[in-house]
């Protein structure tokens, strides 16, 4: 049965199998990962993934289709928040308005619609980072 962390994984899965994102990562795939990734090294630029809400679609039924709100975090410590918008753009066309599925974690994603906001400094991490929202379904 699919569960965030299905979801979750898919969705990096889908990032990394990316050359076009990964070609723009120094690190290449190996700097996508969950937002609650604790490691000790990050190397910059990266992308992480964090679901936000993973719910049942018709609530209080056996319905195998859920609503999924995630969002998709690149960070930079570059001069210019320039990096971070082009690989933002490159997950955006990556995801919006695209279903897929995926095998290894066995889910469908469909209806899947893209928001990209603008980078921001964050001055306590000393990074620019932009976001790409995400909204779908999956079963």
């Amino acid at each position: 049965m699919t569960s965030l962390l299905l979801v979750k994984q898919s969705l990096i899965l889908k990032v990394k199998n990316s050359t076009l994102v990964t070609t723009l990562l120094p690190g290449g795939a190996t700097e996508i990962r969950e937002a609650e990734w604790a490691g000790k090294d990050f190397h910059y630029p990266c992308v992480r993934v964090h679901v936000d809400e993973f719910k049942r679609n018709t609530p209080g039924s056996a319905c195998l289709l859920f609503d999924v709100a995630a969002t998709i975090y690149v960070m930079a410590d570059d001069a210019s928040s320039m990096k971070t918008d082009q690989i933002a753009v490159e997950i955006y066309n990556l995801f919006d308005t695209k279903s897929y599925s995926d095998l290894v974690n066995t889910t469908t994603v469909v209806g899947s619609k893209a928001k990209q906001l603008g980078a921001s400094w964050n001055e306590p991490g000393g990074v620019w980072q932009s976001s790409v929202i995400l909204t779908f379904q999956v079963s």
